[in-house]
């Protein structure tokens, strides 16, 4: 299991990025439109083909949905939204804890700088399904697995 840390601190920070971007606002969006988000993303997974780059783009967002509402919602720090939904995803779906972080950073690092390209993100993100191991966040920070 990656350290979760670094990349939920990334996501968050995205995610404000992205509020100021589309919305102009500084805040996110409350708890409750966050689970809505977060639960029809749980949906669109449910509709992809397993394993699939499509799958692994809804695991990408239901993982940024959950880390989202960490950020607005105070949490027990030992049983956060992103560490339940992290591991119920690995479950639920064969893709590593890292892959998915990884698809979610990769996508939502792009759209934080105002890059939305569909075609763009599933590239990135079949290339991470293709090296589980390898994460690529950015330009020059990684995930490794803990040994």
């Amino acid at each position: 299991m990656p350290n979760l840390t670094l990349a939920r601190q990334m996501l968050a920070g995205n995610a404000y990025a992205i509020a100021k971007h589309q919305r102009d606002e500084e805040h996110l969006q409350p708890a409750d439109v966050l689970l809505e988000k977060w639960d029809a993303e749980f949906r669109e997974l449910f509709e992809s083909a397993p394993r699939s780059v499509d799958a692994l783009l809804e695991c990408a967002d239901v993982f940024y949905y959950a880390v989202c509402v960490d950020a607005v919602r105070p949490a027990d720090p030992n049983t956060t939204e992103a560490d339940l939904t992290i591991a119920f995803l690995e479950w639920l779906t064969g893709f590593s804890a890292v892959q998915i972080v990884g698809a979610a950073v990769v996508k939502y690092s792009r759209r934080a700088h105002g890059m939305k390209d569909a075609a763009a993100e599933a590239k990135a993100v079949e290339f991470l399904m293709m090296r589980p191991s390898f994460v690529a966040m950015g330009d020059v920070v990684f995930i490794e697995e803990d040994k």
